[in-house]
C-alpha cells in the first residue's frame, strides 16, 4: 500500500512540476509582454513629451504671426497713406510747374511785346 501511495504521489508530484513548468513558462511570457508594454509606455511618453513641445511652439509661432499680421496691416495702412501723401503733392507740384509755365510764357511774350515796341518806335 505504501507503494501506491508512493506511486500517486509520484504521479501527483509530477503532475505539480508540469503545472509548475507551465505556470514558469506563462509567467516569462507576461513578463515579456509587460516589458514589451512598459517600452512601449516610455516611447508613448517620450512622443507626448515631443507633442507638448510642438504644440508650444506651434502656440507661440502662432503668436508671433499674429503680431507680425498687425505690423504688416499698419505699416500698409502708413504706407498708403504716404502714397496718397505723395500723389498729393505730386499733383500740387505739377500745378505749380503749370503756374510758372504759364507765367514764364506770358512774361516772355510781354518782353517780346516791349521789344517789339521799341523797335517800332
Amino acid at each position: 500500500q505504501l507503494k501506491v501511495q508512493l506511486h500517486n504521489s509520484m504521479g501527483e508530484l509530477e503532475e505539480l512540476d508540469q503545472e509548475r513548468d507551465k505556470a514558469e513558462y506563462e509567467l516569462k511570457q507576461l513578463h515579456g509582454k509587460l516589458m514589451a508594454a512598459m517600452e512601449k509606455l516610455r516611447y508613448f511618453d517620450a512622443v507626448k513629451g515631443e507633442r507638448d513641445q510642438y504644440s508650444e511652439e506651434l502656440s507661440h509661432l502662432r503668436e508671433q504671426k499674429a503680431q507680425l499680421d498687425v505690423q504688416v496691416r499698419e505699416q500698409e495702412a502708413r504706407h498708403n497713406q504716404q502714397l496718397e501723401a505723395n500723389a498729393e503733392k505730386l499733383k500740387l507740384l505739377e500745378g505749380a510747374e503749370e503756374r510758372l509755365k504759364q507765367q514764364f510764357e506770358h512774361l516772355a511774350h510781354q518782353v517780346f511785346e516791349t521789344k517789339t515796341a521799341k523797335v517800332d518806335e
